[in-house]
């Protein structure tokens, strides 16, 4: 794990073209996660002179990874008399720099000023290109004068394993990027990856905020107890949220699902649909070609909400370093692997973390395992 800086341009931040690597660390954990940011901690020395070669400000990456992480703090602890202090680094994946902007003020203003203001609405559509619509309205295509582009950073909406969305119109109440965004991701179980310069990208030169939902590998990445794979399993058995239909509600609709569930086995979830139609006049939720839409879509989303509350069996697991299967080889994080697990227990789940460790032993790492939600 050979972590490097990027020098980029003071007129275009976001273009990462430049590096020098990173010397005299002597610890370093990486993590990539599948939505939320990943995170870094490098210690050093104070002697190694990285105090004022890694300001917080400063993106990194290393050799064998294309995130990119910027760091947020540096902290120093002077501890007893003659014993040589440290630094400490931390830092965060660069999406979670999108906590830096809220939504709406993309809005054209007039000497600060916002002028005939309204109610931020997101076009229909499915909620993975919403997310990027959102990213790209904030980063990319500003009016007003208090946000200013950064170009060399595009979001993309690059999923591979697509399941049902629960498409419609949305209102995105004033709130910071990031938190509208994990929301977002959260409808239809999709991550954001940070992808820094390289030639798969869409333009080689630019960093990618790409939207996905990982690959599935379920046929060919099968992590098995018996094989020795398994480490810190957890095994839950669980009916407590298992529901089997939805009854969903909006501001001026509602639907249900019929199910041949009956007695103790039918459990019913209340599904609020109320962002889907509260921006709508009177005259509008009596037109046909604009409440069918908003209706497939609760239907969707009461689906999928039912979906999600299946009987649980693996809660979560992490796999042991002796494994076959190699990080970044054969799966990533956001991928769909198979898992066979103890006590007769199998399950379909996603790769929704990966830690990486440097100290003066080597380098180790391992994944972590969780239910999927389809």
């Amino acid at each position: 794990m050979q972590l490097f800086k990027f020098i980029p341009t003071v007129s275009d931040q976001g273009y990462l073209e430049q590096g020098a690597f990173i010397n005299g660390i002597k610890t370093a954990t990486w993590v990539e996660r599948y939505r939320e940011p990943g995170e870094v901690t490098i210690t050093a020395p104070v002697s190694s002179g990285l105090r004022t070669f890694l300001p917080p400000g400063t993106i990194i990456s290393h050799t064998d990874t294309l995130e990119a992480m910027m760091i947020e703090n540096a902290e120093i602890t002077e501890e007893k008399d003659g014993e040589a202090p440290e630094i400490r680094f931390t830092g965060r994946s660069l999406d979670a720099w999108l906590e830096q902007r809220v939504v709406g003020e993309d809005i054209e203003t007039y000497f600060g000023l916002i002028l005939n203001f309204f109610p931020y609405e997101l076009a229909y559509d499915t909620s993975w290109f919403q997310a990027k619509a959102l990213i790209a309205h904030h980063l990319n295509n500003a009016t007003g004068i208090l946000t200013s582009n950064i170009d060399g950073i595009v979001p993309i909406d690059n999923q591979q394993h697509i399941g049902p969305s629960t498409a419609a119109a949305r209102i995105i109440e004033p709130t910071y990027l990031h938190k509208a965004v994990m929301e977002l991701l959260a409808i239809d179980d999709f991550g954001i990856k940070v992808v820094r310069p390289n030639d798969a990208n869409v333009d080689p030169l630019t960093t990618e905020f790409r939207i996905h939902n990982g690959n599935d590998l379920t046929d060919s990445v099968i992590f098995s107890h018996l094989a020795g794979d398994l480490q810190k399993a957890r095994y839950f058995w669980s009916i407590k949220s298992h529901k089997t239909d939805y009854f969903a509600v909006s501001t001026y609709f509602m639907t249900r699902s019929d199910s041949a569930s009956t007695g103790f086995n039918r459990r019913t979830i209340l599904v609020d649909c109320s962002d889907m139609d509260g921006h709508l006049s009177d005259t509008e939720v009596i037109d046909e070609d604009v409440h069918e839409p908003i209706t497939d879509a609760m239907i969707a989303r009461g689906e999928q909400a039912v979906r999600n509350r299946n009987a649980q069996t693996i809660m979560s697991t992490n796999v042991t370093a002796t494994t076959q299967y190699k990080f970044r080889q054969h799966y990533d994080v956001g991928d769909i692997v198979y898992v066979k697990g103890n006590y007769d227990t199998e399950a379909v789940m996603r790769v929704t973390e990966h830690v990486e460790f440097l100290d003066e032993t080597g380098e180790s790492g391992y994944p972590t395992l969780s239910a999927v939600n389809e």
